[in-house]
């Protein structure tokens, strides 16, 4: 097994203009094709049952699957995805129709005000489709996280945060030297 960073995907290499010249035809005929298409993974019954839901499993499929990043372990994850999406979709589209003003609370029988469940609703399927997208890979943080970048030039945010860090520790370490009577 070689050790060492991976290779740059070729869209990785597309992105920064191809700094190491390399030439990025050859290797896109060299790219394995997944032995597996977007239909061998099939929605569960009951996703099939959700029009949304099944919407969203059919572009998140397609999706996962040609990046590479999905397997069968996923699915059930990818269930909950859908899901999740699906139920923010319909408390959304219920907090949508009510009146504007009364958007998001209502009056109870002894007078006080309350707020929907539905915002509720929504706000837990909100984080849930955080959650699970950011376990499948579908919001950049999370692939930039789990695939990494190897970015290290100057215009990487990651380099540019780890020196104010770095600059902060010691500005720390030197405020309590002071503090202790060390100078």
């Amino acid at each position: 097994m070689a050790g060492g960073r991976p290779p740059k995907s070729i869209k990785d290499h597309e992105l920064n203009g191809n700094p190491s010249k390399l030439d990025l035809q050859a290797m896109k005929k060299k790219v394995l094709r997944l032995p597996f298409d977007p239909d061998s993974f099939k929605a569960p019954a009951w996703i099939k049952k959700n029009k949304i839901a099944k919407k969203v499993w059919k572009k998140t499929v397609q999706d996962l699957t040609m990046k590479g990043v999905l397997a069968g372990v996923d699915l059930p994850l990818l269930a909950g995805y859908c899901m999740a999406y699906a139920q923010m979709v319909k408390a959304g589209e219920f907090l949508n129709r009510m009146p504007d003003g009364d958007q998001f609370t209502k009056i109870t029988q002894t007078g006080y005000l309350q707020v929907l469940p539905q915002v509720g609703m929504f706000r837990q399927a909100a984080q849930d489709v955080k959650s699970f997208g950011d376990a499948l890979f579908c919001t950049p943080v999370s692939r930039q996280r789990g695939l990494g970048s190897g970015d290290d030039s100057p215009g990487n945010t990651d380099s540019e945060m780890d020196g104010i860090l770095n600059q902060a520790r010691d500005r720390v370490k030197k405020n309590l030297k002071v503090i202790k009577g060390k100078k």
